[in-house]
């Protein structure tokens, strides 16, 4: 489980949106949750070299003043209580820095959304996100206003997730994280993990054997899973194939529920791996990714693939 997870913030309302997801997740593994806030170098003096000046220094000694008393205040709040947690305040490149403590604080899991505050006056938290996902080793949830907490409070139907495969071992990455996570979110209640894989369309010479392949790998993906899973009686595992010439969408279109023949959809969460490699057929699983993540309106689970 996660033991170590980084909450990015842009003193923003929508960046907060990822923190009652991150608390649900560090109440159920025992973690601790690391509060960050990056002040970048003020753009209205301009660019300047070496040290900053007078003006420029004395700036950004405000900023973080602002932005560690922001930390500090949001931590005593009663959404974190009996959770273990600290504040990180620092200067520079926001995703450089998310990067850099990822590392020196052992972060296992980024927590944050998709947009935060406009304008010039803070980092812009979409490119940063994208920025974090295409360089970091750890994954990222992303998560996208309040539906996936209002999801999960739901008891009367289970937490949905929609695992996407390539039928490559790279894109199994996913799996595992993807299994804690929505157990997780989900505990007490019940979680649906649905794997996926698109297969192209394709002659009808070559479909026939296609689907069967790919059908069994699934199956026997879905069973691994699901063992795996054998002391979380409340997570159950099933499995999907359709064919389509867009990938992307046709991911989009399953995780809306807009394909009819799926009595799960709509789903609550998408969870991927960054790459595959050599799937039946393989596709670049890395481009659809930024795809999917410009365009989905569910949070998303990105876990980089190994390299």
């Amino acid at each position: 489980m996660f033991k170590h997870i980084l909450v990015p913030l842009d003193e923003s309302e929508q960046a907060e949106q990822a923190v009652p997801v991150a608390v649900r997740l560090a109440r159920a593994s025992g973690g601790t949750i690391i509060l960050l806030d990056v002040v970048p170098p003020p753009f209205e003096f301009g660019p300047y070299w070496g040290e900053p000046p007078p003006l420029v220094q004395s700036t950004i000694d405000a900023d973080l003043t602002r932005a560690a008393s922001y930390l500090t205040c949001l931590a005593q709040t009663e959404i974190f209580a009996g959770v273990d947690t600290e504040t990180k305040t620092v200067f520079g490149n926001p995703a450089s820095m998310i990067l850099t403590l990822v590392s020196e604080q052992d972060v296992d899991l980024i927590v944050m959304t998709s947009h935060g505050r406009n304008g010039f006056s803070r980092w812009v938290l979409g490119s940063v996100a994208e920025a974090v996902i295409r360089q970091t080793q750890m994954p990222v949830l992303v998560v996208r206003d309040h539906s996936l907490s209002g999801a999960y409070n739901n008891v009367d139907q289970p937490l949905r997730g929609l695992v996407a495969l390539d039928g490559s071992p790279a894109s199994e990455a996913v799996l595992v994280p993807a299994a804690q996570i929505i157990v997780a979110l989900a505990s007490p209640g019940k979680a649906l993990l649905r794997l996926m894989h698109v297969l192209p369309a394709s002659s009808l010479r070559d479909k026939a054997l296609r689907e069967q392949h790919a059908g069994a790998y699934l199956q026997h993906v879905s069973d691994r899973v699901q063992q795996e899973s054998a002391k979380e009686p409340h997570l159950s595992v099933t499995w999907s194939l359709i064919s389509a010439q867009d990938v992307a969408d046709a991911l989009l279109r399953k995780a809306a529920g807009e394909e009819q023949r799926d009595k799960d959809g709509p789903y609550d969460l998408l969870l991927m791996a960054t790459h595959g490699w050599g799937g039946f057929p393989s596709y670049d699983l890395g481009s659809i990714v930024e795809r999917v993540l410009r365009a989905s309106k569910l949070s998303l689970l990105i876990v980089p693939s190994p390299a």
